[in-house]
Protein backbone atom coordinates (compact mmCIF):
# COMPACT_ATOMS: atom_id res chain seq x y z
CA UNK A 1 0.00 0.00 0.00
CA UNK A 2 1.66 3.75 -0.80
CA UNK A 3 0.98 4.40 2.61
CA UNK A 4 3.41 2.38 4.64
CA UNK A 5 6.04 3.14 2.61
CA UNK A 6 6.72 6.69 4.39
CA UNK A 7 6.90 5.16 7.83
CA UNK A 8 10.03 3.00 9.14
CA UNK A 9 9.41 -0.46 10.31
CA UNK A 10 10.49 -2.04 13.59
CA UNK A 11 12.63 -3.98 11.96
CA UNK A 12 14.90 -0.55 10.57
CA UNK A 13 14.14 1.47 13.56
CA UNK A 14 16.08 -0.94 15.44
CA UNK A 15 18.76 -1.68 13.37
CA UNK A 16 19.34 2.24 12.60
CA UNK A 17 19.39 3.04 16.67
CA UNK A 18 21.31 0.36 17.75
CA UNK A 19 24.30 0.90 15.14
CA UNK A 20 24.56 4.17 16.45
CA UNK A 21 24.55 3.96 20.20
CA UNK A 22 27.66 1.14 19.14
CA UNK A 23 29.26 3.40 17.53
CA UNK A 24 29.09 5.98 20.25
CA UNK A 25 30.31 2.99 22.50
CA UNK A 26 32.85 2.29 20.50
CA UNK A 27 34.02 5.82 20.12
CA UNK A 28 34.27 6.21 24.22
CA UNK A 29 36.18 3.09 24.43
CA UNK A 30 39.23 4.27 22.60
CA UNK A 31 39.33 7.23 24.22
CA UNK A 32 39.74 5.75 27.77
CA UNK A 33 41.48 2.65 26.79
CA UNK A 34 44.55 4.46 26.86
CA UNK A 35 44.40 5.92 30.20
CA UNK A 36 43.33 2.53 31.75
CA UNK A 37 45.90 0.49 31.27
CA UNK A 38 48.44 3.18 32.71
CA UNK A 39 46.48 2.89 36.25
CA UNK A 40 46.18 -0.60 36.02
CA UNK A 41 49.18 -1.74 37.82
CA UNK A 42 48.61 0.59 40.78
CA UNK A 43 45.26 -0.96 41.40
CA UNK A 44 45.32 -2.90 44.87
CA UNK A 45 43.37 -6.17 44.91
CA UNK A 46 40.17 -4.29 46.88
CA UNK A 47 40.10 -1.59 44.21
CA UNK A 48 39.82 -4.33 41.65
CA UNK A 49 37.13 -6.12 43.30
CA UNK A 50 35.21 -3.04 43.78
CA UNK A 51 35.83 -1.62 40.31
CA UNK A 52 34.31 -5.39 38.75
CA UNK A 53 31.45 -5.40 40.97
CA UNK A 54 30.32 -1.89 40.10
CA UNK A 55 30.66 -2.61 36.28
CA UNK A 56 28.65 -5.87 36.84
CA UNK A 57 25.90 -3.78 38.29
CA UNK A 58 26.25 -1.02 35.40
CA UNK A 59 25.75 -3.89 33.13
CA UNK A 60 22.65 -5.59 35.00
CA UNK A 61 21.11 -1.65 34.84
CA UNK A 62 22.18 -1.33 31.06
CA UNK A 63 20.51 -4.77 30.04
CA UNK A 64 17.19 -3.61 32.39
CA UNK A 65 17.49 -0.08 30.09
CA UNK A 66 17.67 -1.64 27.26
CA UNK A 67 14.99 -4.03 28.07
CA UNK A 68 12.23 -1.09 28.36
CA UNK A 69 14.21 0.45 25.83
CA UNK A 70 13.21 -2.25 23.52
CA UNK A 71 9.33 -2.43 25.23
CA UNK A 72 9.18 1.49 24.27
CA UNK A 73 9.92 0.83 20.81
CA UNK A 74 7.59 -2.27 20.82
CA UNK A 75 4.68 0.31 21.91
CA UNK A 76 5.24 2.80 19.59
CA UNK A 77 5.69 0.29 16.39
CA UNK A 78 1.80 -0.72 17.55
CA UNK A 79 1.14 2.63 18.13
CA UNK A 80 2.35 3.56 14.63
CA UNK A 81 0.57 0.55 12.94
CA UNK A 82 -2.53 1.51 14.83
CA UNK A 83 -2.32 5.02 13.12
CA UNK A 84 -1.97 3.27 10.04
CA UNK A 85 -4.94 1.19 10.38
CA UNK A 86 -7.19 4.07 11.40
CA UNK A 87 -5.77 6.95 9.27
CA UNK A 88 -5.10 5.30 6.41
CA UNK A 89 -7.84 2.46 6.33
CA UNK A 90 -10.61 4.51 7.97
CA UNK A 91 -14.18 4.15 6.23
CA UNK A 92 -13.67 7.92 5.27
CA UNK A 93 -11.27 10.01 3.17
CA UNK A 94 -9.28 12.21 5.34
CA UNK A 95 -8.05 15.58 3.61
CA UNK A 96 -5.69 18.58 4.89
CA UNK A 97 -6.03 21.20 2.76
CA UNK A 98 -4.34 24.37 1.97
CA UNK A 99 -6.80 27.94 2.22
CA UNK A 100 -6.33 27.61 -1.66
CA UNK A 101 -8.22 24.46 -1.11
CA UNK A 102 -4.73 22.35 -2.21
CA UNK A 103 -4.59 18.85 -1.13
CA UNK A 104 -1.54 18.93 0.97
CA UNK A 105 -2.01 15.54 2.81
CA UNK A 106 -4.41 12.15 2.01
CA UNK A 107 -5.04 9.32 3.75
CA UNK A 108 -5.38 5.69 1.75
CA UNK A 109 -9.11 5.81 1.68
CA UNK A 110 -9.17 9.48 -0.20
CA UNK A 111 -7.05 8.12 -2.75
CA UNK A 112 -9.51 4.74 -3.28
CA UNK A 113 -12.55 7.01 -3.73
CA UNK A 114 -10.98 8.87 -5.83
CA UNK A 115 -9.40 5.94 -7.92
CA UNK A 116 -6.22 7.75 -7.93
CA UNK A 117 -2.65 7.06 -6.18
CA UNK A 118 -2.31 8.99 -2.57
CA UNK A 119 1.56 10.69 -4.21
CA UNK A 120 -0.75 12.13 -7.17
CA UNK A 121 -3.22 13.79 -4.83
CA UNK A 122 -1.06 16.19 -3.60
CA UNK A 123 -0.72 20.07 -4.67
CA UNK A 124 -4.02 19.22 -6.22
CA UNK A 125 -7.23 21.21 -6.20
CA UNK A 126 -9.60 19.43 -4.23
CA UNK A 127 -12.00 21.20 -6.74
CA UNK A 128 -10.89 18.93 -9.68
CA UNK A 129 -12.78 16.14 -8.15
CA UNK A 130 -15.91 18.17 -7.72
CA UNK A 131 -18.89 18.04 -9.84
CA UNK A 132 -18.77 21.61 -11.73
CA UNK A 133 -21.97 21.97 -11.24
CA UNK A 134 -21.59 21.44 -7.55
CA UNK A 135 -18.30 23.79 -6.52
CA UNK A 136 -19.95 26.40 -5.78
CA UNK A 137 -21.53 24.51 -3.22
CA UNK A 138 -18.25 23.90 -1.60
CA UNK A 139 -16.42 27.07 -2.49
CA UNK A 140 -19.30 28.76 -0.52
CA UNK A 141 -19.12 26.33 2.57
CA UNK A 142 -15.20 26.96 2.30
CA UNK A 143 -15.60 30.26 2.59
CA UNK A 144 -18.18 29.91 5.45
CA UNK A 145 -15.47 27.98 7.12
CA UNK A 146 -12.81 30.26 7.12
CA UNK A 147 -14.83 33.23 8.19
CA UNK A 148 -16.49 32.09 11.02
CA UNK A 149 -14.18 28.89 12.11
CA UNK A 150 -17.05 26.85 12.52
CA UNK A 151 -17.19 23.61 10.93
CA UNK A 152 -19.39 23.21 7.87
CA UNK A 153 -21.48 20.51 6.49
CA UNK A 154 -22.64 19.79 2.73
CA UNK A 155 -23.38 17.27 0.27
CA UNK A 156 -22.49 17.48 -3.57
CA UNK A 157 -21.87 15.61 -6.59
CA UNK A 158 -17.76 14.62 -7.19
CA UNK A 159 -16.08 12.77 -9.52
CA UNK A 160 -13.53 9.90 -9.89
CA UNK A 161 -10.53 9.93 -11.40
CA UNK A 162 -11.57 8.10 -13.97
CA UNK A 163 -15.07 10.35 -14.54
CA UNK A 164 -17.25 8.31 -12.36
CA UNK A 165 -19.64 10.38 -10.30
CA UNK A 166 -20.65 10.00 -7.14
CA UNK A 167 -22.73 11.08 -3.92
CA UNK A 168 -20.12 12.31 -1.16
CA UNK A 169 -21.33 14.32 2.30
CA UNK A 170 -18.40 16.85 2.74
CA UNK A 171 -17.09 17.60 7.16
CA UNK A 172 -15.06 20.19 6.93
CA UNK A 173 -13.09 22.02 9.96
CA UNK A 174 -9.98 24.10 10.61
CA UNK A 175 -6.59 23.21 12.25
CA UNK A 176 -3.18 25.16 12.36
CA UNK A 177 0.02 24.15 11.34
CA UNK A 178 3.62 24.16 12.51
CA UNK A 179 3.86 27.62 10.90
CA UNK A 180 1.02 28.76 12.49
CA UNK A 181 -0.99 28.92 9.26
CA UNK A 182 -4.64 28.02 9.30
CA UNK A 183 -5.72 24.60 7.44
CA UNK A 184 -8.62 22.34 6.61
CA UNK A 185 -9.13 19.11 7.39
CA UNK A 186 -11.35 17.38 5.49
CA UNK A 187 -13.93 14.77 6.04
CA UNK A 188 -15.21 12.75 2.97
CA UNK A 189 -17.88 10.03 3.03
CA UNK A 190 -19.48 8.14 0.17
CA UNK A 191 -23.12 8.54 0.38
CA UNK A 192 -24.03 7.07 -3.25
CA UNK A 193 -26.53 3.88 -1.84
CA UNK A 194 -27.64 6.40 0.88
CA UNK A 195 -28.75 8.89 -1.75
CA UNK A 196 -29.86 5.94 -4.10
CA UNK A 197 -31.94 4.61 -1.34
CA UNK A 198 -33.44 8.24 -0.67
CA UNK A 199 -34.52 8.16 -4.10
CA UNK A 200 -36.40 5.31 -4.13
CA UNK A 201 -38.21 5.88 -1.19
CA UNK A 202 -39.18 9.29 -2.50
CA UNK A 203 -40.31 7.80 -5.56
CA UNK A 204 -42.36 5.29 -3.65
CA UNK A 205 -43.56 7.78 -1.85
CA UNK A 206 -44.46 9.86 -4.79
CA UNK A 207 -45.80 6.61 -6.69
CA UNK A 208 -48.00 6.06 -3.73
CA UNK A 209 -49.16 9.86 -3.36
CA UNK A 210 -50.08 10.36 -6.55
CA UNK A 211 -51.00 7.29 -8.47
CA UNK A 212 -54.45 7.25 -9.55
CA UNK A 213 -55.26 3.79 -7.84
CA UNK A 214 -56.02 3.02 -4.46
CA UNK A 215 -53.61 1.59 -1.95
CA UNK A 216 -53.94 0.21 1.18
CA UNK A 217 -51.61 -1.80 3.65
CA UNK A 218 -53.04 -3.30 5.79
CA UNK A 219 -51.52 -6.18 8.74
CA UNK A 220 -52.12 -10.00 8.80
CA UNK A 221 -55.23 -9.72 10.70
CA UNK A 222 -57.08 -6.53 8.75
CA UNK A 223 -55.98 -3.71 10.88
CA UNK A 224 -55.69 -0.40 8.05
CA UNK A 225 -51.75 0.69 8.75
CA UNK A 226 -51.97 3.29 5.89
CA UNK A 227 -54.09 4.41 2.99
CA UNK A 228 -53.42 6.65 -0.23
CA UNK A 229 -55.35 9.68 -1.77
CA UNK A 230 -56.80 7.87 -4.13
CA UNK A 231 -58.26 5.38 -1.69
CA UNK A 232 -59.98 8.52 0.04
CA UNK A 233 -61.60 9.48 -3.54
CA UNK A 234 -62.71 6.36 -4.20
CA UNK A 235 -63.85 4.73 -0.91
CA UNK A 236 -64.63 8.71 -0.04
CA UNK A 237 -63.61 7.85 3.43
CA UNK A 238 -60.50 9.86 4.54
CA UNK A 239 -57.05 8.53 5.63
CA UNK A 240 -57.67 9.42 9.51
CA UNK A 241 -61.34 7.89 9.73
CA UNK A 242 -59.88 4.36 9.02
CA UNK A 243 -56.14 4.30 10.14
CA UNK A 244 -56.31 1.24 12.91
CA UNK A 245 -59.29 0.34 11.73
CA UNK A 246 -60.71 -3.37 10.72
CA UNK A 247 -61.38 -3.53 6.73
CA UNK A 248 -64.98 -4.60 8.00
CA UNK A 249 -65.08 -1.07 9.02
CA UNK A 250 -65.53 -0.36 5.67
CA UNK A 251 -68.35 -2.47 4.62
CA UNK A 252 -66.93 -4.26 2.18
CA UNK A 253 -68.85 -7.32 2.90
CA UNK A 254 -70.76 -7.49 -0.40
CA UNK A 255 -69.82 -10.46 -1.35
CA UNK A 256 -70.04 -14.08 -0.30
CA UNK A 257 -67.87 -15.70 3.25
CA UNK A 258 -66.95 -18.37 0.12
CA UNK A 259 -65.65 -15.16 -2.13
CA UNK A 260 -63.34 -13.78 0.59
CA UNK A 261 -61.75 -17.50 1.77
CA UNK A 262 -61.10 -18.06 -2.12
CA UNK A 263 -59.03 -14.55 -1.63
CA UNK A 264 -57.63 -15.66 1.56
CA UNK A 265 -56.00 -19.07 0.25
CA UNK A 266 -54.80 -17.08 -2.89
CA UNK A 267 -52.93 -14.80 -0.92
CA UNK A 268 -51.14 -17.65 1.42
CA UNK A 269 -50.61 -20.14 -1.44
CA UNK A 270 -49.89 -17.96 -3.87
CA UNK A 271 -49.09 -14.70 -2.59
CA UNK A 272 -51.45 -12.61 -5.19
CA UNK A 273 -55.02 -12.72 -6.05
CA UNK A 274 -56.04 -10.37 -8.13
CA UNK A 275 -60.17 -10.06 -9.78
CA UNK A 276 -63.22 -7.49 -9.70
CA UNK A 277 -64.89 -6.59 -6.17
CA UNK A 278 -68.01 -4.94 -5.60
CA UNK A 279 -67.55 -2.66 -3.13
CA UNK A 280 -70.11 0.17 -0.84
CA UNK A 281 -68.47 3.67 -0.91
CA UNK A 282 -69.09 5.69 2.61
CA UNK A 283 -72.17 7.21 1.54
CA UNK A 284 -73.77 3.74 0.40
CA UNK A 285 -73.32 4.04 -3.56
CA UNK A 286 -72.14 0.39 -4.32
CA UNK A 287 -68.93 0.43 -7.18
CA UNK A 288 -66.81 -1.67 -8.75
CA UNK A 289 -63.14 -2.01 -8.49
CA UNK A 290 -60.51 -4.32 -10.21
CA UNK A 291 -58.82 -5.18 -7.60
CA UNK A 292 -54.97 -6.88 -6.81
CA UNK A 293 -53.53 -8.06 -3.47
CA UNK A 294 -50.13 -9.20 -3.21
CA UNK A 295 -48.85 -10.67 0.45
CA UNK A 296 -45.06 -8.87 2.02
CA UNK A 297 -42.91 -11.45 3.59
CA UNK A 298 -40.03 -11.49 5.90
CA UNK A 299 -36.28 -13.19 5.39
CA UNK A 300 -38.42 -16.45 6.79
CA UNK A 301 -41.37 -16.04 4.43
CA UNK A 302 -44.14 -15.08 7.24
CA UNK A 303 -46.65 -12.98 5.76
CA UNK A 304 -46.00 -9.22 7.28
CA UNK A 305 -48.45 -7.14 5.66
CA UNK A 306 -51.22 -7.08 2.38
CA UNK A 307 -51.25 -4.19 -0.12
CA UNK A 308 -53.97 -3.80 -1.59
CA UNK A 309 -53.77 -1.71 -5.00
CA UNK A 310 -57.83 -1.18 -7.06
CA UNK A 311 -58.79 0.88 -9.83
CA UNK A 312 -63.03 2.65 -9.69
CA UNK A 313 -64.30 0.45 -12.85
CA UNK A 314 -67.69 1.61 -11.83
CA UNK A 315 -68.23 3.48 -15.31
CA UNK A 316 -66.49 0.96 -17.60
CA UNK A 317 -68.38 -1.75 -16.19
CA UNK A 318 -71.65 1.08 -16.64
CA UNK A 319 -70.16 1.22 -19.86
CA UNK A 320 -70.04 -2.45 -20.95
CA UNK A 321 -73.40 -2.61 -19.61
CA UNK A 322 -74.52 -0.52 -22.08
CA UNK A 323 -72.86 -1.90 -24.63
CA UNK A 324 -74.14 -6.04 -23.93
CA UNK A 325 -77.21 -4.52 -23.98
CA UNK A 326 -76.76 -2.74 -27.00
CA UNK A 327 -75.56 -5.56 -28.59
CA UNK A 328 -78.64 -8.06 -27.13
CA UNK A 329 -81.43 -5.14 -27.33
CA UNK A 330 -83.19 -3.34 -29.81
CA UNK A 331 -82.22 0.20 -30.28
CA UNK A 332 -85.89 1.73 -30.95
CA UNK A 333 -87.68 -0.47 -28.80
CA UNK A 334 -85.04 -1.25 -25.75
CA UNK A 335 -86.69 -4.72 -26.34
CA UNK A 336 -84.28 -8.30 -26.42
CA UNK A 337 -83.06 -8.48 -29.92
CA UNK A 338 -82.34 -11.26 -32.29
CA UNK A 339 -79.10 -12.10 -30.40
CA UNK A 340 -80.53 -12.85 -27.15
CA UNK A 341 -83.60 -15.19 -29.34
CA UNK A 342 -81.68 -18.13 -29.38
CA UNK A 343 -80.43 -18.10 -25.78
CA UNK A 344 -83.69 -17.86 -24.40
CA UNK A 345 -85.02 -20.10 -26.64
CA UNK A 346 -82.31 -22.68 -25.39
CA UNK A 347 -83.04 -21.75 -21.70
CA UNK A 348 -87.19 -22.15 -22.10
CA UNK A 349 -86.67 -25.16 -24.15
CA UNK A 350 -84.06 -26.91 -21.17
CA UNK A 351 -86.97 -25.61 -18.31
CA UNK A 352 -89.45 -27.57 -20.08
CA UNK A 353 -87.94 -30.74 -20.34
CA UNK A 354 -87.04 -30.65 -16.38
CA UNK A 355 -90.40 -29.31 -15.58
CA UNK A 356 -92.43 -31.18 -18.14
CA UNK A 357 -94.72 -28.20 -19.29
CA UNK A 358 -94.83 -26.42 -22.56
CA UNK A 359 -93.52 -23.36 -23.82
CA UNK A 360 -95.66 -21.59 -27.07
CA UNK A 361 -93.62 -19.36 -29.21
CA UNK A 362 -95.57 -17.07 -31.37
CA UNK A 363 -94.52 -15.47 -34.36
CA UNK A 364 -96.63 -11.73 -34.65
CA UNK A 365 -95.90 -8.90 -37.64
CA UNK A 366 -97.90 -5.99 -37.77
CA UNK A 367 -100.75 -5.45 -40.23
CA UNK A 368 -100.46 -2.37 -42.16
CA UNK A 369 -97.62 -1.04 -41.02
CA UNK A 370 -96.39 -0.14 -44.46
CA UNK A 371 -98.87 1.66 -44.69
CA UNK A 372 -98.21 3.49 -41.53
CA UNK A 373 -94.64 4.44 -43.10
CA UNK A 374 -95.49 5.24 -46.35
CA UNK A 375 -98.42 7.65 -45.40
CA UNK A 376 -96.97 9.58 -42.48
CA UNK A 377 -92.97 8.71 -42.49
CA UNK A 378 -90.77 6.95 -40.31
CA UNK A 379 -90.97 8.51 -37.21
CA UNK A 380 -94.62 8.08 -36.80
CA UNK A 381 -93.74 4.52 -37.55
CA UNK A 382 -91.08 4.36 -34.84
CA UNK A 383 -93.66 5.91 -32.34
CA UNK A 384 -96.19 3.20 -33.43
CA UNK A 385 -93.21 0.48 -32.88
CA UNK A 386 -92.53 1.55 -29.80
CA UNK A 387 -96.13 2.14 -28.26
CA UNK A 388 -97.31 -1.31 -29.23
CA UNK A 389 -94.10 -3.05 -28.18
CA UNK A 390 -94.76 -1.08 -24.30
CA UNK A 391 -98.07 -2.43 -24.68
CA UNK A 392 -97.91 -5.61 -25.48
CA UNK A 393 -94.63 -6.36 -22.85
CA UNK A 394 -97.18 -4.99 -20.12
CA UNK A 395 -99.79 -8.11 -21.29
CA UNK A 396 -96.80 -11.22 -20.81
CA UNK A 397 -95.85 -12.33 -17.10
CA UNK A 398 -92.45 -11.60 -16.05
CA UNK A 399 -91.05 -15.32 -17.10
CA UNK A 400 -92.10 -14.75 -20.67
CA UNK A 401 -90.38 -12.79 -23.04
CA UNK A 402 -91.13 -10.08 -25.92
CA UNK A 403 -88.27 -9.73 -28.78
CA UNK A 404 -88.17 -8.01 -31.69
CA UNK A 405 -86.62 -9.29 -34.33
CA UNK A 406 -86.48 -6.41 -37.06
CA UNK A 407 -89.11 -4.19 -38.85
CA UNK A 408 -92.73 -5.18 -37.37
CA UNK A 409 -91.34 -8.62 -36.99
CA UNK A 410 -91.53 -9.84 -32.95
CA UNK A 411 -91.22 -13.19 -31.37
CA UNK A 412 -93.19 -13.86 -28.01
CA UNK A 413 -91.68 -16.97 -25.51
CA UNK A 414 -94.11 -17.96 -23.43
CA UNK A 415 -93.23 -20.05 -20.61
CA UNK A 416 -94.67 -22.48 -17.74
CA UNK A 417 -97.91 -23.49 -19.90
CA UNK A 418 -99.86 -26.16 -18.05
CA UNK A 419 -101.86 -26.78 -21.63
CA UNK A 420 -102.36 -25.13 -24.94
CA UNK A 421 -105.61 -23.55 -23.92
CA UNK A 422 -103.18 -22.19 -20.72
CA UNK A 423 -101.73 -19.70 -24.07
CA UNK A 424 -104.49 -18.53 -25.53
CA UNK A 425 -105.68 -15.13 -23.24
CA UNK A 426 -102.19 -14.27 -23.60
CA UNK A 427 -102.09 -14.47 -27.26
CA UNK A 428 -105.71 -12.78 -27.55
CA UNK A 429 -104.05 -9.92 -25.08
CA UNK A 430 -101.48 -9.73 -27.21
CA UNK A 431 -103.34 -9.14 -30.15
CA UNK A 432 -105.67 -6.84 -28.48
CA UNK A 433 -102.76 -4.52 -27.28
CA UNK A 434 -101.31 -4.50 -30.85
CA UNK A 435 -104.80 -3.10 -32.30
CA UNK A 436 -104.82 0.03 -30.02
CA UNK A 437 -104.64 3.21 -31.42
CA UNK A 438 -101.67 5.40 -31.20
CA UNK A 439 -101.95 9.05 -30.78
CA UNK A 440 -98.96 10.79 -33.11
CA UNK A 441 -99.59 14.46 -32.56
CA UNK A 442 -102.78 15.27 -34.26
CA UNK A 443 -102.95 11.99 -36.08
CA UNK A 444 -104.56 8.24 -34.57
CA UNK A 445 -102.41 5.39 -35.97
CA UNK A 446 -104.04 2.12 -35.95
CA UNK A 447 -102.61 -1.22 -37.10
CA UNK A 448 -103.70 -4.88 -36.09
CA UNK A 449 -101.39 -8.13 -36.00
CA UNK A 450 -101.29 -11.38 -37.24
CA UNK A 451 -99.97 -14.28 -35.07
CA UNK A 452 -98.33 -17.64 -35.58
CA UNK A 453 -97.85 -19.84 -32.69
CA UNK A 454 -95.88 -23.47 -32.30
CA UNK A 455 -95.67 -25.28 -29.05
CA UNK A 456 -92.44 -27.72 -27.43
CA UNK A 457 -92.17 -29.92 -26.33
CA UNK A 458 -93.45 -32.56 -30.00
CA UNK A 459 -93.20 -36.37 -30.87
CA UNK A 460 -89.85 -35.43 -32.97
CA UNK A 461 -86.69 -34.31 -31.82
CA UNK A 462 -87.07 -30.31 -33.22
CA UNK A 463 -84.41 -27.43 -32.50
CA UNK A 464 -84.61 -23.28 -31.53
CA UNK A 465 -84.73 -22.74 -35.17
CA UNK A 466 -87.27 -25.38 -36.58
CA UNK A 467 -89.24 -24.26 -33.59
CA UNK A 468 -89.10 -20.95 -35.18
CA UNK A 469 -89.86 -21.67 -38.58
CA UNK A 470 -93.17 -23.35 -37.59
CA UNK A 471 -93.81 -20.67 -36.02
CA UNK A 472 -93.32 -17.77 -38.75
CA UNK A 473 -95.26 -20.21 -41.13
CA UNK A 474 -98.44 -20.09 -38.95
CA UNK A 475 -98.25 -16.41 -38.99
CA UNK A 476 -98.52 -16.44 -42.79
CA UNK A 477 -101.19 -18.79 -42.34
CA UNK A 478 -102.89 -16.10 -39.68
CA UNK A 479 -102.21 -13.97 -42.81
CA UNK A 480 -103.98 -16.01 -45.14
CA UNK A 481 -106.89 -16.31 -43.00
CA UNK A 482 -107.64 -12.80 -42.81
CA UNK A 483 -105.22 -11.09 -40.38
CA UNK A 484 -105.60 -9.54 -36.85
CA UNK A 485 -106.08 -13.09 -35.90
CA UNK A 486 -104.09 -16.30 -34.35
CA UNK A 487 -102.97 -19.41 -35.96
CA UNK A 488 -101.67 -22.71 -34.43
CA UNK A 489 -99.01 -24.18 -36.52
CA UNK A 490 -101.08 -27.66 -36.89
CA UNK A 491 -103.98 -28.45 -35.17
CA UNK A 492 -103.29 -32.01 -34.64
CA UNK A 493 -99.81 -31.30 -32.78
CA UNK A 494 -101.99 -30.69 -29.78
CA UNK A 495 -102.78 -34.39 -29.51
CA UNK A 496 -99.66 -35.11 -29.99
CA UNK A 497 -98.40 -33.27 -26.85
CA UNK A 498 -101.34 -35.07 -24.84
CA UNK A 499 -99.91 -37.96 -25.85
CA UNK A 500 -96.27 -36.83 -24.28
CA UNK A 501 -98.36 -35.95 -21.36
Amino acid sequence: MPGRNKHPSKADYLASSGLALRRKAEKITRKSSTRSLESLGAMTPETTQKMLYELQVHQIELEMQNLELLRAREYLDTALSRYFDLYHLAPVGYFTLSEQNLILEANLSAATQLGVDERALIKQPITRFILKDDQDIFYLNSKQLFKTGEPQTCELRMVKHDGMPFWARLTETTAQNADGNTMCRLVLSDITEGKQAEEKLQLAASVFTNTHEGIMITAVDGTIIDVNDAFSRITEYSRAEVLGQSLQFLNFSFQEKEFYAAIWNDLVEKGQWSGEVWNRRKNGEVYAVIQNISAVRDAQGNIQRFVSLFSDITLLKEHERKLEHIAHHDVLTGLPNRVLLADRLQQGMAQTRRQRKLIAVAFLDLDGFKTVNDDYGHEAGDQLLITVAIRMKQTLRESDTLIRLGGDEFVVVLLDLADIEDSVPMLNRLLAAAGESVRFGDITLKVSASLGVTFYPQTKNIDADQLLHQADQAMYQAKQAGKNCCHFFDHDIAESIKKMA
